[in-house]
């Protein structure tokens, strides 16, 4: 819990307003079978929308992970 309020000071409001926009679109996909039946749907009459979401997912999840820093030379010292 910690991390994500740490995450929600380092952003500005419109980072928080599309993380909330985020979380609250697939609440409702998740809770609504009607918006689960038109998304179902969507996907099936336009699949490029779905390998459009799922490769931009994938870039998404490729480069959003921090790559270890190396350790500072003064650290070596001690």
């Amino acid at each position: 819990m910690s991390q994500i309020i740490a995450w929600f000071k380092s952003k500005n409001i419109s980072s928080h307003v599309v993380a909330v926009t985020i979380v609250a679109l697939a609440t409702l996909i998740v809770t609504d079978s009607q918006v689960q039946a038109f998304v179902l749907q969507l996907f099936a009459t336009y699949p490029k929308i779905g390998t459009a979401i799922v490769a931009i997912a994938g870039i998404i999840f490729k480069y959003s992970h921090s790559t270890p820093q190396p350790p500072s030379p003064q650290g070596a010292l001690k």
